[in-house]
């Protein structure tokens, strides 16, 4: 990925104020945000993006299950990294094969510097 170009984070969960506010963090941070809504049977239809991140809330209110939503996204962007959202401690072990990254819900600083941390590790350092 250039430099020169910002991140496109894909932003993952059922609540809309949820939604805005990670879109609101994201920018600020220095990437471009990209939301899908998850409805009651699941999320709508994936952009067709390319995507450098995939955050996605843990707890859904969706007949899919957030290990299935998921393995969908594994699927559609095998090579971006899938961060886990979440309210619990820790990451759920049925959560674990999926993802390459946690973050804790409700520390703006800690969800910036995990999702930095993780677009370097990813890209060589090569976000700026």
């Amino acid at each position: 990925m250039p430099s020169s170009e910002r991140p496109k984070v894909l932003v993952v969960d059922d609540d809309p104020t949820h939604l805005q506010l990670y879109s609101l963090l994201l920018e600020g941070g220095g990437c471009d945000a990209i939301s899908l809504f998850v409805e009651i049977d699941g999320p709508g239809e994936c952009p067709n993006a390319d995507i450098a991140l995939v955050l996605l809330d843990y707890r859904l209110n969706s007949v899919k299950t957030a290990e299935e939503i998921a393995l969908d996204l594994r699927e559609r962007f095998p090579t971006s990294p899938l961060v886990v959202l979440s309210d619990l401690a820790a990451l759920a072990a049925g959560m674990k094969p999926f993802a390459d990254g946690f973050i804790r819900k409700g520390n703006p600083q800690e969800f910036l510097a995990t999702i930095h941390k993780i677009l370097e590790k990813h890209f060589d350092g090569q976000i700026t």
